[in-house]
């Protein structure tokens, strides 16, 4: 679909053929739609150091146990002849500092799960990136999104302290 800035993804099939071989075509973004978006952020920061901050991606990795709310999500064609033919950009915030964070991250699990999430409209959802120290028999280290206890997080964070 021209012009889209999402991949249009239905039935679980096609989200594993994207996993592994990427979108049909290039995705392409509306210039004008990216601009808004990144206006959005700038004009939301409340800090010099935010402001800064927004112009640059972190790996998720670099945020391992933190607590994440995801925003929004979008897949771009990934640049590695090796792993998810994919790669997320993730709209986030860090529940515990309330940071606005822009995160990447191409690891098979994350991705299924984000992409579970955006098809089923469960978005924004709240997980801690994990890497458990067991390795896979190909000696990777397998990223997952654990979303244990983070409900209490945010709602502790949502109510004002009382004083």
């Amino acid at each position: 679909m021209e012009g889209s800035t999402e991949l249009e993804i239905r039935t679980p099939e096609e989200l594993t053929a994207l996993l592994f071989e990427g979108p049909e075509t290039e995705v392409y973004e509306d210039p004008a739609e990216v601009q808004r978006r990144i206006l959005e952020r700038i004009f939301s920061a409340q800090s010099p150091e935010e402001l800064r901050r927004l112009s640059k991606a972190d790996p998720w990795q670099e945020h391992l146990d933190e607590p994440i709310r995801v925003n929004d999500v979008r897949f771009r064609r990934g640049q590695y002849d090796e792993g998810a033919a994919v790669f997320a950009v993730v709209d986030a915030t860090n529940l515990e500092t309330g940071e606005a964070l822009t995160l990447t991250c191409g690891g098979m699990n994350v991705l299924a799960t984000l992409m579970q999430h955006n098809r089923m409209g469960w978005l924004p959802w709240s997980w801690r990136l994990v890497k458990p120290e067991r390795k896979t028999a190909a000696g990777y280290q397998v990223l997952w999104l654990d979303d244990s206890g983070l409900e209490q997080i945010a709602k502790d964070r949502a109510t004002p302290a009382a004083g």
